[in-house]
């Protein structure tokens, strides 16, 4: 019978673990101090409601619905009422609906990453604190794997697809207490005490909260969107007291491009450190987040006041009610996101899942003939810097040149009106028509005879 490592011994075996890795395969000289036990469990990430009314509206059409094709397994086990979480949280009973509600969002996330091996996500239903909506922490994590960058710890989905092998079967650790090596991968909690719609169409009542929208965001951490620093009493650090930091703190930099991870500038732990967490000054700096947002670095929250679970592991307020919100610390009554974003997928991508599925549309404009004028949309693009997030509204206006008059729309659409309204659904191609004002038209009266 496989032995089966309890949570006292785990300090022990990692211990073991860096061992074997400076025989097999040295770190690099910035993390050669010997790894303790791993965090038991991660602080959790929380989602909170704003008790305002967000005007943002972003669910799947009936088209985008039907185009989903799975690329990953995600397998939810929803805690029986009076189990405990990894926290120590009681499970209550899970409503059906709000189980719809919550599988329906890893339905959407099975469809944009890629893993030849199946994601498990621990959910459980509980009573949370004031305004809390829900939590989210990976429940096991790796380093030092094939397919992934030395040095670096990894939430246990992505080590494993990178893997492409369920290396929580392979450790014997027991990281979530059930006695078992067959770990889920993220801990999910969500608030009994909530006013939840538990539709999937985004059709929200007031004063409630969309659940699909709280469980995406969630998800999204427990696949990597989650960091490995600490802040207290001023002081900053990263790796949780195991000489490692994560993935996802390999991309974060403040303003000036220093990157927080350099010892050299930020001791670990420091006040220095400290103060670049709460500077309201930090980015994520990745090839494939830049390229989705228009070739700028993505702004990460940072407060100028901590916020245990909600600092650093999300996007800054400035993308809040804009296509990538899902990833915001906060949320309002009635908003619905049921698109991960371009900016989240970007981020995703750097970290290292695999092209991550594009969920935008283009729109091709063209003019005819080019010199009888232009054609504009509003807005402009908001996703992957050319592309348009599906159901975006957009406003297209023909504006004819010196000469010319406008004529028609063809293409996707089809109209007399100079100003059209059409919403992204697919890609599109549209022209716009034009005739030159001076053309003369003879009329030559018939003669019978």
């Amino acid at each position: 019978m496989k032995r089966i490592i309890r949570p006292g011994l785990v300090g022990i075996f990692l211990f073991a673990l860096f061992l074997q890795g400076a025989i097999w395969g040295a770190e690099p000289a910035a993390h050669a101090a010997p790894l303790a036990q791993a965090p038991r469990p991660m602080p959790r990430v929380i989602a909170r409601g704003t008790q305002e009314t967000s005007s943002l509206r972003l669910p799947l059409s009936a088209a985008q619905r039907a185009a989903r094709a799975p690329t990953a397994t995600i397998n939810v086990v929803y805690l029986a009422s009076g189990a405990h979480n990894i926290f120590g949280d009681t499970c209550l009973a899970w409503p059906t609906a709000a189980k719809t509600a919550f599988s329906y969002a890893a339905s959407i996330w099975a469809a944009q990453i890629p893993s030849s091996v199946p994601i498990t996500i621990r959910a459980c239903w509980t009573g949370l604190g004031s305004n809390i909506l829900g939590y989210s922490s990976a429940t096991s994590f790796h380093h030092d794997f094939t397919g992934g960058v030395a040095g670096y710890w990894y939430y246990s989905a992505l080590a494993n697809a990178l893997a492409q092998t369920d290396l929580n079967d392979a450790d014997w650790i027991d990281w979530d207490n059930d006695g078992l090596d067959t770990d889920a991968d993220i801990d999910i909690a969500i608030s009994n005490g909530i006013a939840w719609y538990y539709g999937t169409d985004g059709a929200v009542p007031a004063r409630q909260y969309d659940l699909a929208t709280i469980a995406l965001h969630e998800i999204a951490h427990g696949l990597g969107f989650l960091g490995w620093v600490d802040y207290s009493g001023g002081q900053g650090s990263w790796g949780f007291g195991t000489g490692m930091p994560g993935i996802y703190d390999r991309f974060v930099e403040n303003g000036a491009g220093q990157k927080i991870l350099n010892s050299n500038v930020f001791p670990n732990p420091s006040a220095a450190l400290g103060a670049q967490l709460v500077s309201t000054n930090l980015y994520f700096n990745g090839t494939n987040a830049r390229a989705a947002n228009s070739g700028n670095r993505a702004k990460l929250f940072a407060p100028s006041t901590w916020q245990a679970g909600s600092s650093y592991s999300h996007l800054d307020e400035t993308f809040s009610n804009t296509a990538d919100a899902l990833l915001t610390f906060s949320f309002g009554y009635q908003e619905v996101i049921h698109t991960p974003g371009a900016v989240t997928l970007g981020i995703l991508k750097d970290l290292g899942w695999t092209a991550p599925t594009s969920a935008c549309y283009t729109l091709n404009l063209n003019a005819s003939p080019s010199a009888g004028g232009k054609v504009s949309a509003s807005p402009a693009p908001n996703c992957e810097g050319t592309k348009y997030l599906p159901q975006t509204n957009i406003t297209l206006t023909a504006t004819p040149n010196s000469g010319y008059n406008f004529y028609t729309w063809s293409g996707t659409v089809s109209s007399r009106a100079p100003t059209e309204s059409l919403t992204m659904d697919a890609n599109k191609e549209i022209t716009a028509v034009f005739n030159s004002s001076s053309t003369q038209f003879l009329f030559v009266p018939m003669v019978r005879r």
